[in-house]
């Protein structure tokens, strides 16, 4: 299928083909898209989601999570709603209500009472109405190529100026949107794609509305991993006046706290490498270092193999002719150990639990078809597995690490902490500034309680940096309850 797809991609010239064209006309024709410009409709969709990168478990059996969507429109006052409520492990909920009128709209986390710009289309409505999508890829593509007739579906690729595209399959017979997969991108996992199916279409107000959606994760360690939504409510009702309107209260995030990416210098020979992807949204990402004599701890591999390339860089400034022998890795969810192939590649060993091993071995001998740095010069990856604790000591630091046993975000979980300076760094546990308190930080913290160990500094891959008082009172029982 992507032979094919990888051949009219690349072609020297792309065009919008007349035949490929006429096809998504007639398939938006099919979908009711005269009927679209005046549609006014309530679209609910419920079911479950699975997130391999995102899961509890580490490979195989990956648990699935609740999710809803709701899709509202008027399209004659060119207006659009959309609710999601979805979950990952460990009591982390995504809840963002979106608002579109005109040229204007906002994103409402409802979680956490902030609000963005919203300069796109609402979230979830070309998955409400795939219409939607045959207008955007009609309109912005750079190049649609009519593929050969495969089993009951008729295929155009598309390509955008970006690069990324994909395939779309249409019902021969009724000429209706059947699905899309997208263009193959190297990650963590493999190469990985994304592949959609719609259901049997219904009609409401003369628009096809799919009765199921499944949304399939592709990739080379993982396989095809689905999840399911199916059509619960429908009716042609518009969004209301409260609904297109920001929420009472809700404020614009404040990250006024995080700085562009810098060293912060910990103590001696101690780094936090913060915002390493420069972010000015929510979840930053901070990664710490550690100086001994002859060598570096470093914790976590957070994105992908340039990011660590350019920490390690970073690193070799910071501790001139010192190189990373050790990185320590909280645990396996895709971007924290996105970019694990690069210390892999310079050669550290890899300290992980005993459950993420298998799977981190497996990450390096999976090469992407785009090469990295590990790809041209293969090596397997070395994991020396904690079980309970381990100590990295010299004459210069001490490092102790400890898996704080079961976690409800990940089986098992690593922590950092260095007695000297009573620091104590971890991921995703407690995301100051960035999350809430959840069932993770309650779980963490009650065993931050028993240990006693002493900290005066927490940090964490997201968030900013806690001084010795918030570290006490988020310690103390009343904040513990406190939902």
């Amino acid at each position: 299928m992507f032979l094919t797809l990888a051949l009219a991609l690349n072609a020297a010239e792309p065009v919008k083909q007349p035949e490929a064209l006429a096809l998504i006309e007639a398939a938006q024709r099919a979908h009711g898209a005269d009927a679209a410009k005046t549609l006014k409709a309530r679209i609910v969709f419920e079911g479950s989601s699975i997130d391999p990168g995102q899961s509890l478990a580490v490979a195989g059996g990956f648990e699935p999570y609740p999710r809803r969507l709701s899709i509202t429109v008027d399209n004659s006052a060119n207006a659009s709603v959309s609710d999601l409520d979805a979950a990952i492990a460990g009591d982390f909920r995504f809840q963002t209500h979106a608002a579109k009128t005109a040229d204007k709209g906002f994103a409402y986390d409802r979680r956490t009472g902030t609000a963005e710009d919203l300069p796109g289309a609402v979230p979830g409505l070309e998955m409400a109405l795939p219409h939607e999508t045959l207008a955007r890829v009609a309109r912005t593509a750079a190049s649609l190529q009519l593929l050969p007739e495969k089993d009951e579906h008729v295929r155009i690729a598309y390509a955008y100026p970006n690069g990324r595209g994909g395939e779309l399959l249409f019902d021969a017979r009724t000429k209706l949107l059947a699905g899309y997969d997208t263009k193959p991108s190297p990650s963590v996992h493999g190469d990985r794609y994304a592949s959609v199916r719609f259901g049997p279409y219904r009609r409401i107000g003369g628009v096809a509305v799919p009765s199921g959606v499944e949304e399939r994760q592709v990739s080379v360690l993982f396989g095809t991993v689905a999840s399911r939504l199916a059509l619960k409510h429908v009716d042609e009702q518009g969004p209301s006046t409260t609904e297109l309107a920001l929420p009472a209260g809700a404020q614009k995030g404040d990250y006024s706290w995080r700085p562009p990416f810098s060293a912060k210098p910990l103590g001696d020979n101690v780094w936090l490498l913060q915002n390493v992807t420069d972010t000015k949204a929510q979840w930053s990402y901070n990664v710490l270092a550690v100086a001994f004599a002859d060598h570096v701890l470093v914790a976590e591999a957070p994105i992908d193999t340039a990011t660590s390339e350019k920490l390690i860089g970073e690193i070799a400034k910071l501790a001139p002719g010192k190189p990373v022998r050790y990185l320590v890795q909280s645990h396996h969810h895709q971007d924290h150990l996105g970019g694990i192939r690069g210390y892999v590649a310079a050669g550290a060993t890899i300290v992980a639990s005993a459950e993420a091993k298998p799977l981190i071995e497996r990450i390096a001998q999976t090469h992407p078809s785009t090469p990295d740095t590990l790809a041209r010069a293969p090596r397997p990856a070395n994991v020396l597995a904690v079980q309970g604790s381990r100590v990295f000591e010299d004459a210069t630091n001490r490092v102790e690490v400890y898996d704080v046993g079961p976690n409800p975000h990940a089986r098992q979980m690593l922590v950092v902490y260095l007695p000297k300076q009573k620091l104590l760094y971890q991921a995703d546990l407690v995301n100051a500034g960035e999350y809430p308190l959840n069932d993770t930080s309650r779980s963490f913290l009650a065993w931050l309680k028993v240990r006693k160990l002493p900290v005066e500094t927490m940090m964490g891959l997201h968030g900013r940096v806690l001084d010795q008082a918030e570290v006490a009172d988020l310690v103390g029982e009343e904040r513990l309850a406190a939902r």
